[in-house]
């Protein structure tokens, strides 16, 4: 039935940047350096690559000189939730 049909398109307000068509081609923030619990996060250690799976690269400068709330590993994307 079209209500059938309707449904199975799903919502086209509920795309995230992660699943929007080319976001896997986007830049986003990941740790490029292992971080201990408690370091300072830095230019160094943190760096905007691709894919498009971490923060945006715009929230760079909110996350430098800010400390590690755990053990980060390099290559991980950095999320608001790895840092205080």
């Amino acid at each position: 039935t079209l209500r059938n049909a309707w449904d199975a398109l799903g919502d086209v307000n509920v795309l995230t940047r992660r699943r929007r068509p080319g976001s896997e081609h986007a830049r986003s923030l990941f740790v490029v350096r292992a971080v201990a619990k408690g370091e300072i996060l830095t230019g160094e250690n943190v760096r905007a690559i691709r894919p498009g799976l971490g923060l945006p690269p715009r929230a760079l400068p909110a996350v430098l000189g800010r400390r590690a709330r755990r053990d980060l590993a390099r290559g991980e994307p950095l999320s608001a939730e790895d840092f205080e």
